[in-house]
């Protein structure tokens, strides 16, 4: 069997892949598992003598391909691939930033199971945010989502980065006295709060949220002290 995975949004593609292994991972318990960077030097041999190895012990193959395309000798990779679209013991996941090229196109037909992650439209977007905020159990006010809307604009990775910055701090990140407050209640969280967490998301509030000029910022820190 063939699994690929396919598009610009790293990070979606990345937590799918990692989905399917552990899923995989729980429903066949012992397996030989392997990755294979193919942009690499020896790649395909290798790959090869992985999947020709058989032990009664290792049942299962989970084998993940990366930079498939960066393969300049591509003809011996298809056959490899060919010869697995039906394999019962073998699981190839392919992850791509790109789709793929003409001679490579029956990976986007049955049996291979492909998935697209393509840059998300806004709609969607808010969307994302919203299910990776309640992952990390953050409660963000509509305004904060449109903020990392139009700031992240189809940088999956920046929201995300975003999101666990604003997990640093206690209670429900979003209500109106953490997000959006004005610069001197900021100001004295960032100069006055005892924890390390609080202060850093102060700063990043007055930085990223409230675009407050650094200089302003750190001068008035000096005045206060």
């Amino acid at each position: 069997m063939i699994i690929f995975l396919y598009g610009e949004d790293s990070y979606r593609r990345l937590k799918n892949l990692n989905t399917i292994l552990a899923t995989y991972r729980e429903r066949h318990g012992r397996l030989a598992e392997d990755r294979f960077d193919l942009s690499l030097e020896g790649a395909i041999p290798n790959l090869k003598e992985f999947l020709a190895n058989r032990s009664m012990f290792d049942p299962a193959k989970l084998i993940v391909l990366e930079n498939i395309f960066d393969l300049e000798k591509r003809s011996e990779l298809k056959a490899i691939l060919k010869d697995n679209l039906d394999s019962s013991d073998s699981t190839i996941v392919i992850s791509s930033d790109k789709a793929p090229e003409a001679e490579f196109k029956f990976l986007l037909k049955e049996p291979v199971k492909s998935k697209p992650f393509e840059a998300l439209e806004r709609d969607k977007m808010v969307d994302f945010i919203k299910k990776e905020a309640g992952d990390r159990n953050l409660n963000l006010l509509p305004e904060t989502i449109a903020y990392l809307t139009r700031g992240f604009e189809g940088d999956s990775w920046g929201i995300v980065t975003e999101l666990d910055k604003l997990a640093l701090a206690s209670g429900e990140i979003g209500r109106e006295e953490k997000f959006g407050d004005n610069f001197y209640q900021l100001l004295n969280r960032l100069k006055g709060s005892e924890r390390l967490e609080e202060r850093i998301v102060s700063l990043e509030m007055l930085l990223s949220g409230n675009k407050e000029d650094p200089a302003r910022i750190f001068n008035s820190l000096i005045f206060y002290f």
